[in-house]
């Protein structure tokens, strides 16, 4: 009686052990798509237009930042990744060049109050109607693009980056 228990016992063992790697390996697979999915539909190719008054007044058009790379930031004010990123942009911001684009983040009033509160001198568009996060397929913050000095997009990064990994998708974007 002994045996035959033991032998229900380790069959029982075997269906649980599959059953938890079944689970893993479907959790596994949910994380990872999950975490792909902002990537896999964003804009590629020839950068979408991207132009527009500035909160600050200013008139910007990327048709016109030629010859070097351009940093295109899209963030939101209530994004927490995109409060992890603000020094990153910003030590970008001394020596690239950066524009950034709010979205969802209020009218221009309040995007001009949440740069002024967290200290950011940041050339912003202000996305109100979504125009621009849906040229450029952006499902999610924060994301960053790289645009080479043609008008082409070399990189694209959803969520958080290091300042030395996106100086060096800058340096080949100008480079390469």
């Amino acid at each position: 009686m002994g045996a035959s228990n033991s032998g229900i016992l380790s069959k029982l063992l075997q269906r649980k052990w599959r059953a938890w790697l079944v689970l893993a390996l479907f959790v596994g697979s949910a994380l990872v798509g999950w975490r792909l999915w902002p990537h896999l539909a964003l804009a590629e190719g020839v950068a979408p237009p991207l132009a527009g008054t500035m909160v600050d007044g200013a008139v910007f058009d990327l048709k016109r930042e030629t010859g070097k790379p351009v940093l295109v930031y899209f963030w939101a004010s209530w994004c927490p990744e995109c409060h992890v990123q603000q020094s990153v942009i910003d030590s970008l911001t001394r020596d690239n060049t950066v524009v950034t684009v709010a979205m969802q983040s209020g009218a221009e009033p309040e995007v001009r109050k949440y740069l002024g509160q967290n200290g950011l001198r940041w050339r912003v568009l202000n996305d109100i109607d979504g125009a621009i996060t849906k040229a450029w397929a952006v499902r999610g913050v924060p994301v960053m693009f790289i645009v080479d000095g043609q008008g082409n997009m070399r990189f694209r990064k959803p969520g958080i980056s290091s300042v030395m990994s996106m100086r060096v998708r800058l340096w080949f974007a100008e480079h390469f």
